[in-house]
């Protein structure tokens, strides 16, 4: 299994997506409760304390409402732009420790690589993905407003995407 990507949640009413390699498994948003986000990785096999990391794709409350009580939970990283950072809302409260991106940079969680993107959306600095693992690449663009060049150029090559 070089690469697997599971929705745990997709639409207005919250997002979520479980990425895992062999070794690492990180959560690209944590839009639903931690309560119905710990039941839905349950269910679908997963533990949530063996968890890496929670990715940040922007601020709005359908992609974040969990992260601040999965963070603390679960002692988990969180990666966002800072556009994202000082953007959550108020009642995400603490996070457990917080690692800054800038889109058109890559940075790495385990064995995954992700390259940060800049994405067209109605947030302060939204950002799509591509992550990579033992030469397959997964691309991760949701709430995109406008399909752009740049995307278009990042997306080239991905072997799935969301």
């Amino acid at each position: 299994m070089p690469l697997m990507c599971q929705a745990l949640a997709s639409g207005s009413k919250g997002n979520a997506i479980l990425v895992c390699s062999p070794r690492t498994r990180i959560l690209v948003d944590a839009g639903v409760t931690c309560k119905e986000l710990v039941r839905r990785l349950e269910v679908s096999g997963n533990d949530p304390k063996r968890l890496d990391a929670l990715i940040l794709s922007h601020e709005h409350r359908d992609h974040v409402s969990a992260a601040g009580t999965l963070s603390r939970r679960f002692d988990l990283p969180v990666f966002a732009t800072r556009g994202t950072l000082d953007n959550l809302p108020p009642e995400i409260g603490r996070l457990a420790s917080v690692t800054v991106f800038g889109t058109g940079r890559s940075f790495q969680v385990g064995d995954l690589s992700i390259h940060a993107f800049a994405i067209s959306h109605d947030a302060k600095e939204p950002a799509g993905f591509v992550i990579e693992h033992e030469g397959t690449r997964l691309g991760i663009c949701t709430d995109l407003g406008v399909v752009t060049n740049l995307v278009r150029v990042r997306l080239q090559g991905c072997d799935g995407l969301v």
